[in-house]
């Protein structure tokens, strides 16, 4: 379980971290994005390897 949570995507709050801290915003802000978007095949392509290795 602990390998599938871990391609999960990027929490939201690392960018509003980084927004109240005045720390690098815009870049927090376009790694949550694009972390988001690839989501969706980075956990496909690991459950899919779980059930390969672990099955």
């Amino acid at each position: 379980m602990l390998f599938i949570v871990s391609s999960f995507t990027m929490s939201r709050n690392s960018a509003l971290f980084a927004l109240e801290y005045d720390n690098y915003s815009e870049y927090a802000a376009q790694s949550v994005l694009i972390s988001t978007i690839l989501g969706g095949l980075t956990v496909s392509i690991v459950i899919f390897l779980s059930q390969v290795w672990f099955g």
